[in-house]
């Protein structure tokens, strides 16, 4: 019973937090994929002119941090997964996908 309880509450934390980033991660005018699961500590930095794009079931694990510059823009693909505190910055573009991203990404 308290494994239950113990992992719905991580599923309700990440809920919360999936839905905080969405909201930053499109006023950016970027995209976030659906079931993407972002841990604590994580810090995407995005802003107007450099969007990240973000596939679905993505995984950014504790300590996480992705910067875009001005000029600067992240194709994340689908199914990946980013471990503990990686660190990406992006001067012009990264694509991290093992096939070409949808042609409304680019």
């Amino acid at each position: 019973m308290i494994g239950y309880l113990v992992k719905k509450a991580v599923e309700t934390i990440l809920f919360f937090r999936y839905c905080f980033w969405k909201i930053i991660v499109i006023s950016a005018g970027g995209r976030l994929g659906n079931g993407a699961r972002i841990y604590e500590q994580v810090k995407l930095i995005t802003g107007k002119g450099r969007p990240l794009f973000i596939g679905d079931n993505v995984s950014f694990l504790q300590g996480v941090i992705i910067s875009a510059s001005e000029s600067g823009k992240f194709i994340i693909g689908d199914n990946v997964y980013i471990g503990e505190y990686s660190v990406l910055a992006s001067n012009q573009e990264i694509v991290i996908d093992e096939r070409q991203p949808p042609e409304d990404w680019l």
